[in-house]
């Protein structure tokens, strides 16, 4: 709900895919059955030595929760650290403390939990302070965005649809903005925070560069979809954020349409993933978490 909160207070453009999101989480909240601990919730951050945890790490969100929250948010960060199989570590769980794991209520968690990015940083992507690593805050949030819509396909037992990568167009500016990110790229500066900032504005520029080459089928994609949903298809990109948001709306307190916006909003997440870098770039590169009926 704080986190919640903290949206609508920053919140300056349309943003229906979190508002289908929490529309969702609204009518199908996870539920503790009383169950009651201390938890970090950003878990799975750790120092071990002998087989043995000697340090926890980022417990800036940590409160008194549900235990199962803990077992759900550690898979996000499986992607990048690799901790093996779930389903042995929540047998393992099962067995130190004498009571099973609540597969339906971690699956929730881990949905909420996939929000955790966007619903901060959201308004940040819109307006970014001077100061901030836009780039880095779009990774985030797009990736765990993904996270989200395969999360919950997973818990409505949805298939989901792929999308094609358009092919990159030639424009005026393809030339000085291919210069931009070579410029960028080979600067040699000694200086660590210079070299920082440096990086910083050469993704900045890739993510540029690339909006340049597909941004704009990318946009049309996406507004024919909306035409298969909305019944008309909107006249431009922002248009048609507005308009699925008061779709989603008007939807959120009976889930009618909940199938057909999990596939719409994966589709949109992927392309818009696409936009971060070149195609095979580790910026849009993107690593699934397992899957629970695994």
């Amino acid at each position: 709900s704080r986190y919640e909160a903290v949206f609508r207070q920053v919140k300056v453009l349309p943003d229906p895919f979190m508002e289908f999101c929490l529309g969702w989480l609204r009518r199908n909240p996870p539920v503790s059955h009383g169950r009651e601990s201390a938890i970090v919730w950003d878990s799975g951050q750790f120092h071990h030595h002998d087989g043995k945890i000697v340090a926890v790490l980022d417990v800036e969100i940590g409160h008194i929760g549900d235990p199962m929250m803990d077992l759900a948010a550690w898979r996000m960060r499986d992607t990048v650290i690799g901790y093996g199989n779930f389903a042995e570590l929540y047998d393992r769980y099962s067995e130190i403390t004498g009571e099973p794991v609540d597969l339906n209520a971690i699956q929730r968690h881990h949905f909420a939990f996939t929000l955790s990015n966007q619903l901060p940083f959201g308004a940040a992507l819109r307006r970014p302070a001077p100061e901030s690593d836009l780039m880095t805050n779009l990774q985030w949030c797009y990736e765990t965005n993904l996270f989200a819509t395969e999360a919950l396909a997973e818990i409505l037992d949805v298939e989901l649809p792929t999308v094609e990568m358009p092919a990159p167009r030639e424009s005026r500016g393809t030339v000085a903005l291919q210069h931009l990110v070579r410029a960028l790229r080979t600067t040699e500066i000694d200086d660590e925070y210079l070299r920082y900032q440096l990086r910083t504005m050469f993704r900045l520029a890739r993510h540029v560069a690339r909006t340049d080459e597909i941004g704009d089928a990318v946009s049309a994609a996406d507004l024919d979809d909306l035409h298969q949903v909305l019944g008309y298809r909107p006249d431009s990109w922002l248009d048609g954020e507005a308009e699925l948001e008061q779709f989603v709306l008007a939807d959120a307190d009976v889930g009618t349409h909940d199938e057909v916006l999990v596939q719409l909003f994966h589709k949109r997440n992927l392309r818009a993933q696409m936009l971060l870098g070149p195609a095979g770039s580790a910026m849009a590169r993107h690593l699934p978490i397992q899957m629970f009926r695994s």
